[in-house]
């Protein structure tokens, strides 16, 4: 699956992260490498459910809320930024989301 995203191949990522999913039912991985592949074909319902897979699986996975976050708007996508930040609150990653492309705050938050 993480070979397949690398060269963007979607459809290859997604299925590979189907069955890792049902080989290993326990694991937040494949659940979010499903939710990448989701997220980058645009089909952001699935991603979103995905990554909320993920979260029952793993709550403490700073970057799968940051996932879901990405791939959510409105309260949903400040809760699960909220609770990446908490969880890992130095992320250069979350700052960047935070603080957006265009370096507008997102979601009234100062970046």
């Amino acid at each position: 699956s993480g070979r397949a995203a690398e060269v963007g191949k979607w459809s290859v990522s997604e299925r590979d992260s189907r069955r890792a999913a049902r080989l290993t039912p326990w694991s937040a991985e494949p659940w979010k490498r499903l939710g990448e592949a989701q997220l980058a074909q645009g089909e952001l319902a699935a991603a979103r459910r995905s990554f909320r897979t993920a979260i029952d699986r793993d709550r403490q996975d700073w970057s799968a809320w940051l996932d879901l976050a990405v791939a959510s708007d409105g309260t949903e996508a400040r809760r699960a930024l909220a609770e990446a930040l908490r969880l890992n609150p130095l992320s250069p990653e979350i700052a960047a989301f935070r603080t957006g492309v265009a370096g507008e705050p997102l979601y009234g938050g100062t970046g």
